[in-house]
């Protein structure tokens, strides 16, 4: 899924995969969870959005169908205004259609307000705190540690109230896990199947984690998470 040139058919399958790892294995609830407790006291009526390395962009539209309140059991009636940021060509027009599909299908009230960009997290073309909040679900694990650094310092750069990130969390049962799955639901999806177990071995520790935040000067919350996996909150400070 990372070299340069993927073959379509399969990098499409390979982001529909992650979709389904994001909705039900814990991504896309841990990073709402830590939305809900970032936006305590949050006052405004829309919300700006950057996701950084957005695959597909299964995650902003999660974010926004809870934002709106459609099946989370919230009426927050928020409007997203999301930007889905991606270094892979294929991944954004990947992204573009999905935001285009879901608009047409579940988006009568016209709430969500979705965008692509090709970029790099670690030098994110944007203003400073062009965004309300910065995310990142099941990326940061690609990146080596002084590139992940970089990208949560550009993330907080751009954000005006704060940033989560979510991603895997290296442990021997979640490599145990995660092989499994690739060997049994993704044994006939030749990305997924090695990306998976590859993944979780690339992935960072908790206290991997902690140190990240702590480099990139962010005085984070660092938190174990359901699914194998961390979560990282920052607020900007008043």
């Amino acid at each position: 899924m990372d070299q340069p040139s993927p073959e379509p058919d399969l990098l499409a399958q390979s982001l529909t995969d992650l979709a389904w790892v994001n909705r039900f294995l814990g991504g896309t609830a841990s990073l709402i969870h830590q939305l809900r407790q970032l936006l305590v006291g949050y006052q405004e009526t829309h919300l700006r959005v950057l996701d950084v390395g957005a695959g597909g962009g299964d995650v902003l539209l999660s974010v926004g169908g809870w934002l709106a309140g459609r099946g989370a059991g919230e009426a927050r009636g928020m409007r997203l205004r999301g930007v889905a940021l991606d270094f892979g060509q294929q991944a954004v027009r990947f992204a573009a259609r999905e935001f285009e599909r879901e608009g047409r299908r579940a988006d009568p009230d016209k709430k969500l307000d979705l965008y692509v960009v090709l970029g790099d997290g670690r030098a994110l073309p944007f203003a400073d705190r062009a965004f309300d909040v910065a995310i990142s679900t099941t990326f940061l694990h690609h990146l080596e540690s002084e590139d992940a650094v970089q990208t949560l310092i550009e993330m907080a750069r751009v954000s005006r109230w704060g940033l989560v990130a979510s991603d895997l969390r290296r442990t021997v049962m979640g490599h145990l896990v995660t092989s499994v799955i690739a060997r049994t639901v993704w044994r006939r999806h030749e990305y997924a199947r090695h990306d998976g177990p590859a993944s979780m071995r690339a992935a960072y520790s908790l206290r991997e984690a902690a140190a990240l935040a702590e480099r990139a000067g962010l005085e984070a919350a660092v938190q174990a998470q359901p699914g194998f996996r961390w979560a990282l909150r920052w607020r900007r400070p008043a």
